[in-house]
């Protein structure tokens, strides 16, 4: 670490005193000079605990305020490290928050004060000095992992914790620094929205030319709030097809490029197949599942479990069912990071609802809208498909307790509801919830999208056909038309729709 480099090389300066600027009585100089000795050994030795204790000794010393600025912040920086290491989170969260002040900080300290802060659940402080951080440091920039950034920036259970004008102040922050992710304009679509709620049309201007992934695209030309920020920025007529194409394209370069990234071949995938590439997608599955190392405790873990996901979906398309089921079952099998998994078991509770399996449905979401680690989306969910598989199998009463759950948590999932209220055929809620949606400013951008004309699922059964006639009826009821082209418009996309 560069912090223990700095007292290192400082320590050996020092030799038995500290440096000859420290103005301080002899015996102190000589006693942090003994302290410096001891922590360059407790350093080299690997005594952590030596270490945070010798390295507050010298941040308590006299003479500490007369030590040189980079060696006061790397001590602090040692501090929070030690301290983030050993669970002493408030410890850390402090001593950080000092090292953090001085301008030699570098990117693992701030990244430190991020960790601390984080596991204290101080989700507006996190969000405050990653701000901070951007403002001060390129490299901060540089190192930031994007799913972190989104966590904090964008709409999510943990977001949701970070005020309204701290996500905007953070978002402004991570554009104007420069950082650009790689999956999610959605976040520039977040600051548009940030700036015309400013009347701020400059700033919402120099945006649009960013919007370039499909779904972001789809929310800038399919809304009607932003007609005349598009007219303004001068963008050009909407061409899907371009846009799914580029999409692929830019992803396929950040899955095979000098850098290649797993995560960048499971993105591939699943735009593959939306786009209705199956046997692309199948060819770039293979690759993550025979080249990936599985690793529970790796971060390709994931990823090979979600390559069995998109496989199964491709195989669908395809009409290969048997096949499809089989790579959808290894997913589901799959454990994650030593627990159960719970995507993909859900996803296989569909898949098995999809193949008219409805009991072998019920069996594997049994136990899944329970525990601490589903999220109330997760549960959302899994009591669809449980009431999905209900309705075929002619039991009302779990049919009844599914949908009552739906109806009164459906803000953790409106599509979930959505689907749920298609499989038990209540065509009448589901166009009462779909304008309910497009009236809320919330949920509209999510509600005009369900309503878009997608590609054709290539081979459907017999339930897909019959869930897809639903929501077709429901879209071209005239109030729901209505609702619909009062906030956005009806767009043909290229790509499979959301149930699929």
């Amino acid at each position: 670490m560069r912090i223990l480099a700095v007292i290192l090389a400082i320590g050996g300066v020092l030799g038995a005193a500290v440096p000859t600027a420290v103005a301080a009585p002899s015996q102190s100089v000589r006693s942090d000079g003994e302290i410096f000795a001891q922590l360059q050994a407790a350093i080299r030795e690997g005594r952590s605990e030596d270490t945070l204790a010798l390295a507050q000794r010298v941040q308590t010393s006299a003479a500490f305020s007369q030590y040189p600025a980079d060696l006061q912040e790397a001590i602090y920086s040692l501090i929070g490290a030690l301290s983030l290491d050993a669970g002493q989170l408030e410890q850390a969260a402090a001593a950080l928050e000092h090292a953090t002040s001085y301008p030699s900080a570098g990117s693992e300290t701030w990244f430190n004060r991020m960790n601390a802060l984080s596991g204290l659940n101080r989700r507006n402080d996190t969000a405050l000095v990653l701000t901070e951080a951007l403002q001060r440091s390129t490299e901060v920039r540089d190192q930031l992992d994007e799913m972190f950034v989104l966590l904090l920036a964008r709409d999510s259970e943990i977001s949701d914790e970070v005020s309204d004008e701290l996500r905007y102040r953070l978002r402004v922050a991570l554009f104007e620094s420069g950082w650009r992710g790689d999956i999610d304009d959605g976040l520039w679509m977040d600051l548009i929205d940030d700036y015309l709620d400013r009347d701020d049309m400059a700033h919402a201007i120099s945006l649009v030319a960013e919007i370039r992934a499909p779904y972001a695209v789809v929310r800038l030309y399919g809304l009607r709030r932003y007609d005349q920020l598009r007219s303004m920025a001068g963008a050009p007529a909407l061409d899907m097809a371009t846009v799914v194409s580029s999409d692929i394209a830019q992803l396929r370069a950040r899955a095979e490029g000098a850098d290649p990234s797993a995560d960048g071949r499971a993105d591939l995938a699943f735009a593959l197949l939306r786009a209705g590439h199956y046997q692309d997608a199948l060819a770039v599955t293979d690759s993550i599942i025979a080249t990936l190392t599985e690793d529970d405790a790796s971060d390709l873990w994931r990823n090979i479990s979600w390559a069995y996901d998109t496989r199964s979906r491709a195989l669908m398309a395809l009409g290969t069912h048997d096949d499809a089921l089989a790579a959808q079952q290894t997913a589901a099998g799959r454990i994650e990071s030593g627990s159960r998994n719970i995507s993909q078991a859900i996803n296989l509770g569909w898949l098995y609802v999809r193949l008219g399996r409805p009991q072998d449905a019920l069996n594997m979401v049994a136990h899944l809208d329970s525990g601490d680690d589903i999220s109330a989306f997760g549960k959302m969910q899994a009591v669809q498909v449980r009431a999905c598989a209900a309705q075929a199998l002619g039991d009302s009463d779990l049919v009844a307790t599914s949908m009552a759950y739906l109806r009164t948590n459906w803000h953790d999932a409106p599509d979930a509801y959505a689907g749920a209220l298609a499989c038990v055929g209540d065509e009448d809620a589901l166009a009462s919830l779909t304008l309910t949606r497009l009236e809320d400013p919330d949920l509209m951008a999510a509600a005009v999208e369900d309503l878009h004309n997608y590609r054709p699922f290539p081979d459907p059964t017999e339930f897909d056909a019959r869930i897809t006639a639903a929501h077709q009826r429901v879209a071209a009821r005239p109030e729901v038309i209505a609702a619909r082209d009062a906030v956005g418009r009806e767009l043909d996309m290229p790509i499979l729709g959301p149930q699929f």
